[in-house]
């Protein structure tokens, strides 16, 4: 089960990586991709640039954050746009 510790963010998703900071001690990020293409996410600590051989998310998909992470990054090379909403927090 996930407890939310932040605000979810939204980003907007397209052919450049976007990113944004995540909590540090949060353990796990949710994710949901609304749009009609995948999106691709890479975690990490420090800046982060997103590809398309990082880990795609096309429905609502929980992932695990290592401690220290504090940004997370997003591409998706598809024709558009799509909304990816972020929040973090952790498994109870």
């Amino acid at each position: 089960m996930f407890s939310p510790s932040s605000s979810t963010q939204t980003l907007t998703v397209g052919a450049s990586s976007v990113s944004c900071p995540i909590d540090p001690s949060d353990s796990v990020v949710s994710l949901l991709a609304v749009g009609n293409a995948v999106v691709f996410v890479r975690i990490g600590a420090g800046p982060q640039t997103a590809t398309i051989t990082d880990y795609p998310i096309l429905q609502p998909t929980l992932l695990p954050a290592y401690s220290g992470a504090d940004t997370l990054a997003a591409i998706s090379p598809g024709a558009g746009t799509v909304t990816l909403y972020v929040t973090t927090g952790h498994d109870v």
